[in-house]
């Protein structure tokens, strides 16, 4: 009634928005975009890594996205790489949030004392860190699994636990087409993260190579506009 045309950022495949919420179609009709994700290019990743400043080859990048409710996960990490001792053969670069309060990047800090852990309050190019990972772990915002995604990395993802079920929902569709690897928040430990953290980082199974997404949301969205106003 209100609008000439919807447009939706995702796929129709990997959820059917409009069939879930019976959605009315409006005279324009209601449009799959695919993910909106910048395709700027990234910096090399020796270049990332060289930055970081750690030891070890291999490397591990950790984002709570720009929330400031990624503390529980940040600190079970730290836990879980200290439980890990020697067998903690890699780097971790760990970006605690744009919006995170000072206090709490400090009691990071202090937490991570003696890991092989940088923590920084947020990256200004999370992409390229994200595409010089060995592995990636995060929460299931959308715009840090659109980059994920686009970027074809491994990603151990925990989501958000409540009260919204939207990054549960959005995690468990894409761990079904083994395009993630997903830790169940309510499960959540320093035991269960180091075992993972070991796991994933050897794995080589996902993300398949056949179940990319549509990831050139940003030309179709423009397009579509752009119809409308010629």
């Amino acid at each position: 009634h209100y609008y000439d045309r919807v447009l939706i950022y995702g796929s129709k495949e990997m959820f059917n928005t409009c069939c879930t919420y019976q959605l009315p179609v409006p005279p324009e009709g209601l449009h799959y975009c695919g993910y909106l994700v910048s395709q700027l290019p990234v910096k090399p990743a020796h270049e990332v890594r060289q930055g970081i400043g750690l030891p070890f080859e291999r490397f591990v990048f950790v984002s709570a996205g720009g929330g400031s409710d990624g503390q529980l996960l940040m600190r079970t990490y730290l836990q879980a790489v200290r439980l890990l001792g020697h067998r903690a053969d890699f780097a971790t670069l760990m970006a605690v949030g744009a919006n995170a309060p000072l206090e709490i990047h400090l009691q990071l800090e202090a937490e991570a004392q003696g890991l092989p852990v940088r923590i920084v309050p947020h990256v200004e190019d999370g992409p390229s860190c994200i595409a010089a990972a060995d592995l990636v772990v995060c929460m299931a915002g959308y715009n840090t699994l659109s980059e994920v995604l686009y970027l074809k990395k491994k990603a151990l993802v925990v989501p958000r636990n409540g009260p919204s079920a939207e990054q549960r929902m959005r995690a468990g569709l894409l761990a079904k087409k083994r395009l993630i690897d997903v830790l169940d928040p309510t499960g959540l430990s320093p035991e269960k993260l180091a075992h993972r953290l070991v796991e994933d980082l050897e794995r080589d199974d996902y993300p398949v190579q056949n179940g990319a997404l549509p990831m050139d949301g940003i030309k179709h969205a423009a397009d579509r506009l752009l119809e409308l106003v010629r």
